[in-house]
């Protein structure tokens, strides 16, 4: 496909960014200010990959977190102008603490948005995506395997 190359474990896809582009990068560079540890699964990965489909969020996993980083996270979410549409963000703990995930989207937007789990939730093995903050999207990739496993238990 046209623009979209996998090297060395790393996909690279040299394109316009979309607004689920966007979003992820925002989300990333948040997490990455607070020190957590994620990565992007399901959907939003396919359509990096270059399948033709639609989503309505971007699905990532975080590693397990207490609940002073989770107010460290709430505050930052709500100075970049991040809210919870499915719930107020000062719930995020307790959200995801009973397995629950948490929606994060800007501001007075529903969709799309993000789906917040947390890794200890949904161990099971798929591909990863840590987004790099770049000019275009560059994605580390593990795919789905034995070790690409390894490497999702090793994040918990």
């Amino acid at each position: 496909m046209s623009g979209i190359e996998l090297r060395d474990e790393t996909l690279s896809v040299d394109r316009a960014l979309n607004q689920l582009d966007e979003l992820a990068i925002a989300f990333s560079d948040i997490l990455d200010q607070v020190g957590i540890e994620h990565v992007y699964i399901a959907g939003y990965v396919s359509i990096l990959a270059g399948r033709a489909r639609s989503t309505e969020d971007v699905d990532v996993l975080i590693e397990p977190i207490d609940e002073a980083t989770a107010d460290t996270l709430t505050t930052h979410l709500e100075a970049e102008n991040f809210w919870g549409p499915a719930m107020p963000l000062s719930s995020l703990y307790s959200m995801l603490e009973n397995g629950d995930p948490v929606w994060v989207a800007p501001t007075d937007q529903i969709t799309p948005h993000l789906e917040v789990t947390l890794f200890s939730r949904l161990a099971e093995p798929g591909a990863l995506v840590p987004l790099a903050r770049q000019k275009r999207v560059c994605m580390k990739t593990v795919l789905p395997s034995a070790r690409g496993y390894q490497n999702l238990r090793n994040l918990g």
